[in-house]
């Protein structure tokens, strides 16, 4: 949750708007929380699940014509990073900051690989 505030207060004067919705089991320090969300949850995000591909088309179709969704110039995943697969399908920039460990989510060999291929 520290990285995210940074970078939120190193944009700002930039007229850039980070959208915080974290999965860390910290936010409520930070109230930043996600709220309402479709598909990914604390349990899903991290590591995208058993089934990481269908778990990526399910966010696509869920979010592909949401107005908040679509208004965004490129998403930003640092913890864990990757977490940006479930972006890869909205054809926008990925801005991936690994603040800490760059594997967390993907502990088995396969899916590390499958991880580094997909960037």
């Amino acid at each position: 949750i520290s990285p995210i505030a940074d970078l939120k207060d190193l944009f700002k004067p930039l007229g850039m708007h980070i959208v915080d919705k974290s999965l860390s089991g910290h936010c409520h320090l930070k109230k930043t929380c996600a709220k309402d969300l479709r598909v990914l949850t604390k349990n899903n995000g991290i590591t995208m699940g058993k089934c990481p591909n269908q778990l990526r088309r399910d966010f696509f179709t869920s979010y592909v014509n949401d107005p908040k969704m679509r208004n965004v110039d490129a998403f930003l995943c640092h913890h864990a990073c990757g977490l940006c697969e479930a972006f890869m399908a909205f054809n926008k920039s990925l801005i991936v900051v690994a603040s800490t460990r760059f594997e967390i989510g993907r502990h088995e060999p396969d899916r590390w690989r499958s991880w580094i291929e997909n960037l």
